[in-house]
């Protein structure tokens, strides 16, 4: 059963995280002032003087940084400002009166803002869908090289490109009507992919597995030898010679045949003297020449 549950214990840490490429601290645009287009942090942080200092102080537990040269503000939200806020300017060169946007933690960076794109063929069809920041966007683009984030003055919208652009147009300042590309790294597209592939045979396998055996039932083989394709279904919480688990493995879920649980009727205990509840074995009386001892049986 150790052996079993460490693999797909690892499989999950893997799935749920593993090793990530991040760019961190990406230029997100410039907005004008409202009066609400940001809400201040409280407390405030002060002792920043730029944008990037900013970022630092704010720190991971936020999702976005804004920084405004004047009075040099620094604020830090988990909001994105609406796209009418949105003003003239790329990284470091917003208006000494805007605030400049970073997102402070992402794999993807920002490679600039453009006229126009050109899609590959594969993702011409594609829908542009809203979203209302750039992170939700990047969620949805996390499989693709690049994630186009486009600024109208009703709303923002995304769109991704799998492969990455066929082209760009003119290279431009950001501001409203043009397109913001952002890049995600090939090994860290990669990681996304491998991720979400493996959990699709997760997914798959255990499903196949429910189907085989009544609710409460498993699947568990009935030898070691993988060659030999057939299962039989067992109640692992109280089977004596399958407790807590598949002897052999069980079947579409433990693809090396590796055992996931115990045959109590071998821990020495005397003859009607060991059960299997809720998946444990429970010795109460053992053979002549043991003892038990710590809910075990022991040689005397």
């Amino acid at each position: 059963m150790v052996r079993t549950t460490t693999a797909l214990v690892a499989l999950f840490i893997f799935l749920a995280g593993g090793s990530s490429v991040f760019a961190d601290d990406t230029f997100a645009g410039c907005f004008f002032d409202t009066g609400s287009t940001v809400t201040q942090t409280d407390p405030a942080v002060s002792g920043a003087t730029n944008a990037d200092e900013c970022t630092v102080a704010c720190g991971s537990e936020w999702d976005f940084s804004y920084f405004r040269v004047t009075d040099q503000s620094c604020v830090c939200a988990n909001d994105f400002p609406p796209s009418s806020c949105m003003s003239q300017g790329n990284t470091n060169t917003c208006s000494e009166y805007d605030f400049e946007a970073r997102i402070i933690t992402t794999s993807f960076s920002n490679s600039g803002c453009y006229s126009s794109v050109e899609y590959a063929s594969m993702d011409q069809g594609a829908m542009e869908v809203v979203a209302v920041s750039p992170e939700q966007c990047f969620d949805q683009c996390k499989d693709s090289y690049d994630a186009v984030w486009y600024t109208g003055f009703d709303d923002y919208s995304c769109k991704c490109a799998t492969r990455g652009l066929a082209s760009e147009g003119a290279l431009e300042t950001c501001d409203e009507n043009e397109f913001m590309v952002f890049t995600h790294p090939p090994e860290a597209a990669a990681s996304s992919l491998v991720r979400r592939r493996l959990r699709d045979q997760l997914t798959l396998a255990l499903l196949k597995s429910s189907k085989l055996c009544p609710r409460s039932l498993k699947a568990c083989r009935l030898t070691d030898d993988l060659a030999f394709d057939a299962y039989e279904c067992i109640d692992t919480s109280s089977e004596l010679e399958s407790c807590g688990g598949c002897l052999h493995g069980e079947y579409g879920v433990s693809p090396n045949g590796t055992a996931s649980g115990q045959d109590c009727s071998k821990l020495g205990a005397s003859m009607g003297g060991v059960t299997c509840s809720s998946g444990v074995c429970l010795i109460s009386s053992c053979h002549e020449g043991s003892s038990l001892l710590s809910g075990a049986c022991v040689v005397d």
